[in-house]
């Protein structure tokens, strides 16, 4: 894959893009749950869910290992300080677990709401 640019810029800003791509409709959908709108909430949420699942569970962890792998093989060595190194390292892993945390939870709370719906 190689999405470095010699310091691993071009790598961050993808994954930062992805990590972002879902936000509009995150918007619409926590809009529509904190206005109380369940029609809306209702259909928002299923195609927010599977959007996010999508991104944060499929698309980004194959990029976030390359980005640590880049840095581990020393694709910045002399372009960035080691500080850097361990602490974008970090940032992509601690991005990429908290979407896990956050589809788990987003996947539990969609089945819930489901089932209230279905009995309203």
């Amino acid at each position: 894959m190689m999405l470095s640019s010699s310091i691993g810029g071009q790598s961050m800003c993808v994954a930062q893009f992805l990590g972002e791509i879902t936000n509009p409709l995150q918007s619409l959908w926590f809009i529509s749950k904190i206005g109380n709108h369940l029609k809306l909430y209702n259909f928002l949420s299923t195609p927010f869910t599977i959007c996010f699942m999508l991104i944060r569970v499929i698309v980004l962890p194959p990029i976030v290992y390359e980005i640590i792998l880049q840095y581990y093989y020393g694709a910045a060595i002399g372009k960035l300080s080691y500080f850097n190194y361990y602490i974008w390292s970090a940032m992509c892993a601690s991005m990429m677990v908290g979407g896990w945390i956050w589809s788990y939870k987003l996947v539990k709370g969609l089945i819930k709401f489901r089932n209230k719906f279905k009995k309203i």
